[in-house]
C-alpha cells in the first residue's frame, strides 16, 4: 500500500521540551528536597507521562504527597511557563511537517502531553493547522507505551496502521507506535540517545536525515528534498 499519513510524536521529536520538563519537576519537587538529575530523567522518565512519573517519584522517594496532586502540580506549572514562553521547535521540525503536508499526506500528531498546552504550542509556531489530527494525553485512557493513542489517530484518520509511519524519539513512544501496528522510525536526540530504540524499523540522527529518507523511500514528491535544506 501506499504511503498515506505521517505520526509525530511532540515532545523531543517536534518540539526541544524535555529539558524543560526536566527544570519544570525540579521546581516542583525543591520544597521536597528533591531533584532528578539530567541523568536519570533522560534514562528513567523521558517519555512518560507527568501522572506516571509522579507515582514512581513517590514511591521511590517515600514522598508524603498524593501523586495525582504532584502531578497536578507540575502540569499547572508546565502549563504557566509555556503561556509565557514559546517552546522551541526541533531542527528541521517546520521544514519536516512542511514537506510531508506538500506531499498530501494526512498528518498526526500523537503525544502524551495535555491538550491546552500542544495546541498552543503547535499554533504559536504555525504548524497547527497542517495537522489533520491531535490526540493528547486527555484524549485517551492509557497513555503511551500503551498503543491507545496511536489506535485512535489511525481511526481518526480513517487510515489503516500499514498506510502510514510515525516519528518517535523515546523508548515508550517506538513501543505504542510499533504495537499499534504502525512503522516508527526512532529520532535520536540529545536526551534520548541512551534509549532502546530497537524497536524502531530505523533510526536517524534527526528530522532533516529522516524526511529526506522517507521522501525517497517511499517515491514522494522529490522536489520537496530542495527545500529541506
Amino acid at each position: 500500500m501506499a504511503l498515506q499519513m505521517v505520526l509525530f510524536d511532540f515532545d523531543g521529536t517536534l518540539v526541544d521540551s524535555e529539558p524543560i520538563h526536566l527544570r519544570i519537576w525540579n521546581e516542583v519537587l525543591r520544597p521536597y528536597g528533591l531533584s532528578v538529575s539530567v541523568n536519570d530523567f533522560n534514562q528513567r522518565y523521558l517519555g512518560a507521562v507527568a501522572p506516571e512519573m509522579a507515582r514512581e517519584l513517590v514511591l521511590r522517594n517515600h514522598m508524603d504527597v498524593d501523586p495525582e496532586a504532584l502531578a497536578g502540580e507540575k502540569d499547572r506549572t508546565y502549563a504557566r511557563w509555556v503561556q509565557e514562553n514559546p517552546l522551541p521547535l526541533m531542527k528541521y521540525a517546520f521544514e519536516s511537517v512542511t514537506a510531508f503536508t506538500r506531499c498530501d499526506m494526512k498528518l498526526g500528531c500523537v503525544t502524551g502531553s495535555p491538550r491546552k498546552t500542544v495546541t498552543l504550542s503547535l499554533k504559536r509556531s504555525g504548524l497547527l493547522e497542517k495537522f489533520n489530527v491531535v490526540v493528547t494525553r486527555d484524549d485517551v485512557n492509557r497513555s503511551k507505551p500503551d498503543p491507545e493513542c496511536y489506535r485512535q489517530a489511525l481511526r481518526r484518520l480513517n487510515e489503516p496502521a500499514d498506510r502510514g509511519i510515525a516519528f518517535e524519539d523515546s523508548e515508550a513512544g517506538v513501543a505504542s507506535a510499533t504495537d499499534a501496528g504502525v512503522v516508527c522510525y526512532g529520532i535520536v536526540n540529545a536526551s534520548s540517545k541512551e534509549h532502546d530504540l530497537s524497536r524502531a524499523d530505523r533510526t536517524f540522527p534527526g528530522l532533516y536525515e529522516a524526511t529526506r529518507w522517507v521522501i525517497e523511500r517511499y517515491g514522494l514528491n522529490k522536489d520537496m528534498l530542495g527545500r529541506l535544506s
